[in-house]
C-alpha cells in the first residue's frame, strides 16, 4: 500500500495553537496568462526561474521560465476551534 503526497501550507492557529494543514492548489500558466499578470504590474519577479538575469533596462531574461503557480488562500479556518485568520506569506529573505 502506498500514500500519495500532496503539497500543503502548514500553519498554527493564533487562537488555540493547533497545527493545521491547507492543501495547495496549483495550476499551469500559459504565455497569455503570464503576460496578463505582467501587464497588470503584479509581482512577476517572484516567478522568475533561478537562472534569470537582470538586464540593463531592469527587465529579466531567462532560458527557462517557471510556468506553474501556487494559489494562496486569503483566509484559513482552524480545524480545532473554528477561528478564521487572514494569511500572509513569509519569504526566506524576511520580506
Amino acid at each position: 500500500m502506498t500514500a500519495e503526497l500532496h503539497p500543503a501550507f502548514v500553519w498554527d492557529c493564533d487562537s488555540c495553537g493547533t497545527e493545521n494543514f491547507t492543501r495547495v492548489i496549483e495550476g499551469n500558466l500559459d504565455e497569455a496568462a503570464f503576460q496578463a499578470i505582467a501587464d497588470r504590474d503584479q509581482v512577476v519577479e517572484d516567478f522568475l526561474a533561478p537562472n534569470a538575469e537582470q538586464q540593463d533596462d531592469g527587465s529579466y531574461s531567462s532560458a527557462v521560465l517557471i510556468n506553474r503557480i501556487t494559489l494562496v488562500p486569503k483566509h484559513v479556518t482552524c480545524r480545532e476551534c473554528g477561528a478564521t485568520h487572514e494569511t500572509e506569506i513569509l519569504r526566506e529573505d524576511g520580506g
